[in-house]
């Protein structure tokens, strides 16, 4: 509980720049429950013109048994948020009363006779700054070194080499074999692979193309050897 709630005994209490003040319905509140505020009047001292600058002055006087306070209340465009500006009378009035009260109840100044601030207004500034900045690029880093890093391509990692390596071992192919069926082409000058080349030859190697592949090559490996085998059947016993 702040400092002025404590001691106005109401939670009607706003935050201001780093001071707080009570708010007119609290300072009312407080009048009628503890120091026995039993009715106010009003009346109209100057409505606004042309001619005072759209300036309303009105005078209160509130009650407490036999005592009385009065005091002066005035407003203007000038002197209110543009929400208020079109009930100028009506914000005379409420200051008027509040400092009114604040004579019979030796409380400070009352939220609404500070003039043109609006805290609801003023705490969405910094909000709406921050979404202009946001919305305009504002603190963002240059996006031409992002888009480099997005185009270059990935080198293969050392697990993806040896997974090729291996699988294509088991069918007994070659890596490169694989590479040169998928028309594979090495990254760089250190035979570097894509990494989406990678993923694509350990996907190939799953496959029934490989497997097919797996098999042409045992058989044409097969007849070559056939083919080697010198034909001895017609040759004389040198016996």
């Amino acid at each position: 509980m702040s400092k002025v709630e404590q001691r106005t005994g109401t939670d009607k209490v706003v935050k201001l720049q780093g001071k707080e003040y009570v708010l007119f319905e609290g300072l009312l509140e407080v009048s009628h429950k503890d120091y026995g505020m039993t009715g106010s009047k009003t009346e109209i001292v100057q409505l606004p013109t042309e001619e005072n600058e759209q300036t309303a002055v009105m005078i209160s006087t509130v009650f407490a048994g036999e005592k009385s306070y009065t005091a002066i209340g005035d407003a203007s465009p000038k002197s209110v948020n543009k929400m208020i500006k079109p009930h100028i009378i009506r914000m005379a009035e409420t200051r008027a009363l509040g400092r009114a009260m604040r004579l019979m109840t030796g409380y400070g100044t009352v939220f609404e006779e500070l003039g043109d601030v609006d805290f609801n207004e003023d705490s969405n500034k910094n909000t709406k700054q921050t979404k202009s900045n946001k919305s305009s690029g504002a603190g963002k880093k240059p996006a031409k070194k992002k888009e480099q890093q997005e185009n270059t391509p990935k080198k293969a990692t050392k697990a993806q080499v040896t997974k090729i390596q291996k699988d294509a071992k088991a069918l007994g192919l070659s890596a490169q074999v694989v590479y040169d069926t998928l028309a594979i082409e090495p990254l760089d000058d250190q035979g570097n692979l894509e990494k989406s080349d990678a993923s694509k030859a350990i996907k190939f190697l799953k496959s029934d193309e490989a497997q097919s592949l797996a098999d042409n090559g045992k058989e044409e490996s097969g007849e070559a050897t056939e083919n080697e085998v010198p034909d001895v059947s017609n040759e004389e016993d040198p016996f």
